[in-house]
């Protein structure tokens, strides 16, 4: 319709026109979801490569007809076309046209035409066939995990109550899985059970939940369980969930390390602050920021994470922090802690597509982050050597000190000892002091009893002087005296005297002489104590016979004489004495 006929449209024309332009958007809408439907169908059911290949060109010789269709209803409308192509951006229907040819040939789009499906992705998956374009573009469309799944169901997990507590708090303001048993709540229990009996040193991590979660919102758990699996094993996120986590470690170096460059003053802004990278990024990478940032734009995430892998998550954290920088420059700790975990996910909610621009320009260079990696794996490596080093010397460490503690207490052990031993030691001198002390008094009586032992011994020469006079010179005279009854009676009475004297003595030297023995043998003992073995018996030979020989002094000049001799002796000699005087006693009778 040229331009004249145009303007003599009335107002009821306009309108009417605008009604046949709604209808015709509804039937392509239904035409496409057809369209959608029928290619995922039989695909779904993997025939032959030659039938594949026939319903594949159907499917585009249909999408060709829809398309001419639809051309048709723009010219009976009055729409340019061509026009409108070159001024706007292709609408939905042009999108879900597009992915269908795309997955109609997708293998040969795959090789000739990679930038095509690359911009495709870029631009945003369609919900409907979301599902299908991640299976295709994570090769996990004909994978035989999806006849496995339903062989691990049957068995039982170690971690299903942990598994079952934490599916109540997975998208819980989502429909699929906000209802407690539902069958979006079974479903992600089937599929987080199934992967951790498929992976057993992985088993149940927490996180894992939420990325089943998004792939269930687009296809069954079949399915979503074959690409779950993909996205652990072939795009890098299963060292993520190992017990160590050490790739994620390594994954919050890489961050810092983009910071540094795209952001340095909000890193360093980070660091005064004490607010670790592992504060606020962990869930971002167990998670793909399902926790973060809203349920669409994640869904857009998971598009770019099929397309580049790891790169994408590392891309749109940097693009969140650009976002977000003048505002977290002007919080402390708890402020930025807050804006994450609650003021993020609103601000990017209302204009996710400015979001997903900025991470577009963020700079990756793969080689660049390749050696950085090798860098914190040789940092690593020599942590882990210093840790095990520490780990040594802190072990030998601790043996060194318990057996500074024994020796400790067995020094203190061996100090009472010596100290008790010392203390014996002192008692033994003092006593070995008082021996000697009573000793040299032994000794001195000794030395008294033989001044004692000569007075009697001149007594005795007296007594048998008198005993060979005979009771005549004792009754004549003596220088020219006579001898009275008187004199004789007094010399009997000194007689009497000089034999109690005698017998006193005797048994004072018998009770000295025995005290000298016992204290002598005392002395060799405790001085045998003192001394070294060799020593102490010597000592103890040389005292051994100390009854037996009384040692040399002035009254036994050669030192041989027994003290039962010296005893036999003073007794025949008193006997002696007593006989003169009973032969005495008869004579003058």
């Amino acid at each position: 319709m040229d331009q004249p006929t145009k303007e003599r449209m009335t107002e009821e024309d306009a309108e009417l026109l605008a009604k046949l332009e709604e209808q015709n958007k509804l039937i392509e809408r239904d035409s496409r979801r057809k369209i959608v439907v029928k290619a995922k169908d039989v695909v779904s059911h993997s025939p032959p490569p030659k039938v594949k290949s026939a319903l594949n060109h159907a499917i585009e010789q249909v999408a060709k007809k829809l398309s001419s269709l639809s051309a048709t209803f723009r010219k009976s409308s009055n729409v340019d076309v061509a026009t409108t192509t070159t001024t706007t951006p292709p609408t939905e229907e042009d999108v879900y046209l597009a992915w269908g040819a795309v997955i109609a040939n997708w293998d040969e789009n795959v090789q000739k035409r990679p930038k095509h499906v690359r911009q495709l992705v870029r631009d945003g998956i369609p919900e409907a066939v979301r599902g299908l374009a991640w299976q295709l573009l994570s090769k996990s469309f004909d994978s035989p995990l999806k006849e496995t799944y339903g062989e691990l169901l049957e068995l039982s997990s170690p971690c299903e109550k942990i598994i079952q507590r934490d599916i109540a708090r997975t998208f819980p303001q989502h429909d699929l899985f906000k209802e407690q048993n539902s069958l979006g709540q079974e479903a992600l229990f089937n599929v987080v059970k199934a992967y951790s009996l498929h992976d057993r040193e992985v088993g149940y991590c927490q996180g894992s939940p939420f990325i089943v979660g998004m792939l269930l919102m687009a296809m069954p758990e079949e399915e979503a369980f074959s690409v779950f699996v993909k996205l652990m094993e072939d795009y890098g996120m299963r060292p993520l969930f190992t017990p160590s986590m050490a790739h994620l470690n390594l994954c919050f170096y890489l961050l810092e390390h983009l910071m540094q460059e795209s952001v340095p003053d909000l890193y360093l802004h980070f660091q005064a602050q004490a607010f670790y990278t592992s504060l606020w990024a962990s869930s971002w990478f167990l998670t793909m920021f399902a926790t973060s940032l809203p349920v669409q734009l994640v869904l857009r995430i998971m598009d770019l994470f099929f397309l580049d892998g790891m790169e994408i998550l590392f891309k749109f954290g940097i693009a969140l922090l650009e976002c977000s920088k003048a505002q977290l420059l002007q919080l402390d700790m708890e402020g930025m802690q807050k804006h994450f975990q609650k003021e993020m996910r609103a601000i990017h909610e209302r204009n996710p597509e400015q979001l997903i621009a900025v991470a577009l320009q963020v700079k990756y260079n793969t080689k660049k982050m390749k050696r950085v990696e090798r860098e914190y794996e040789a940092m690593r490596l020599r942590a882990t050597q210093e840790s095990e080093e520490n780990t040594r010397l802190r072990s030998e460490n601790r043996l060194l000190q318990d057996r500074v503690t024994h020796l400790e207490l067995e020094s203190s052990s061996l100090a009472g000892r010596l100290i008790e031993r010392q203390v014996d030691l002192a008692q033994e001198a003092e006593g070995i002091f008082v021996l000697k002390r009573e000793l040299a008094e032994v000794t001195k009586k000794l030395r008294e009893r033989d001044e004692k032992v000569v007075e009697l011994k001149a007594a005795d020469e007296f007594l048998s002087s008198l005993r060979s006079k005979g009771a005549k010179d004792l009754l004549g005279l003596v220088d020219g005296q006579e001898v009275t009854s008187d004199d004789v009676m007094k010399l009997r009475m000194e007689i009497e005297v000089l034999k109690k004297k005698d017998r006193e003595s005797q048994r004072i030297i018998r009770e000295l002489q025995d005290e000298k023995i016992t204290l002598r043998r005392r002395l060799a003992l405790e001085e045998s104590d003192g001394l070294t073995s060799e020593n102490g018996a010597e000592k103890v030979e040389e005292w051994k016979d100390v009854g037996e020989e009384i040692p040399e002094s002035e009254g036994t000049p050669n030192g041989k004489e027994t003290l039962k001799d010296l005893a036999d002796s003073d007794d025949d000699e008193f006997d002696g004495t007593r006989d003169s005087e009973e032969s005495l006693e008869k004579q003058w009778v």
